[in-house]
C-alpha cells in the first residue's frame, strides 16, 4: 500500500561529458551552416548532426535511459555553468517575451503555464489556478502539425548566445498558432481532465517564431 519514489542524480563527471558533447555538436552544426551544407551534414550522409539524434545516441552510450525532461534539465545546468550571468537575465525577463530565428520546421514555439488544481487543507480542489499549474512546451508548424516531443522542440529552437534574432514574419499566422497553443489547449483540458469552465486561462511564458 506504500509507494516509494527515488531520484538518482548523475555524477558530475557525466554532466561534464554531456556538456562537452553538446558544445561539440553546436560547433559542428555552426560550421555546417556557415559552409552552406544543408541538413547539418559535414562530409557524408552518416555525418548528419541532428540534435535529437546526437543527444539520443550520447544518452544511450553514457547514461542509459533518461526522460526528455531530465536531458534538458542537465543541458540547462550546463548552460548555467558555462554562462553564469544567464540565471539573472532569465529572472529579469517578464512573461510573454518573444523572438524569432531562421530554422526548421517553420512554425511557432510557445512555453506556457497551464492551470492546475489548488486544494484546501482537506485535499478538496478549491479552484484551478496558474500558480498550481505546470509548464508546457509546444511547437505548432505552418503545415498544421503540433510537436510536443521536448527533444524535437529543443533541436528546433536551440541557438548560440550570439545568434542574431530574425524579423517576425507572418504575424497573422503566428497569432493564430499562438491561440491554438494557449486557448486551444484549454479546450482539450476541458475534455481530458475535466477542467472547470471558470478555470484560469493558460499563461504564455515565452514564444519564438521559426521562419
Amino acid at each position: 500500500g506504500n509507494i516509494q519514489i527515488r531520484n538518482f542524480l548523475a555524477p558530475n563527471e557525466l554532466h561534464v561529458l554531456l556538456g562537452l558533447a553538446s558544445r561539440v555538436t553546436r560547433r559542428s552544426l555552426l560550421i555546417s551552416k556557415t559552409l552552406g551544407i544543408p541538413g547539418g551534414r559535414l562530409l557524408t550522409e552518416d555525418d548528419m548532426l541532428d540534435d535529437v539524434k546526437v543527444f539520443t545516441t550520447f544518452i544511450e552510450d553514457y547514461y542509459g535511459d533518461m526522460s526528455p525532461s531530465e536531458v534538458l534539465s542537465v543541458k540547462f545546468k550546463d548552460l548555467l555553468a558555462e554562462h553564469p550571468e544567464l540565471e539573472l537575465r532569465l529572472e529579469g525577463m517578464p512573461d510573454g517575451v518573444y523572438s524569432a530565428r531562421d530554422g526548421a520546421p517553420a512554425g511557432t514555439f510557445v512555453c506556457a503555464r497551464d492551470p492546475g488544481p489548488q486544494t484546501d487543507e482537506s485535499g478538496q480542489v478549491e479552484r484551478w489556478t496558474i500558480d498550481a499549474g505546470k509548464p508546457r512546451w509546444g511547437l505548432a508548424t505552418t503545415d498544421g502539425r503540433l510537436i510536443e516531443n521536448l527533444l524535437e522542440i529543443d533541436a528546433a529552437i536551440a541557438c548560440e548566445p550570439d545568434e542574431a534574432a530574425a524579423l517576425l514574419g507572418d504575424r497573422a499566422g503566428t497569432a493564430a498558432r499562438l491561440r491554438v497553443l494557449s486557448h486551444g489547449h484549454k479546450q482539450q483540458m476541458h475534455k481530458h481532465v475535466q477542467l472547470p469552465l471558470d478555470a484560469e486561462d493558460p499563461q504564455i511564458i515565452c514564444w519564438m517564431e521559426l521562419i
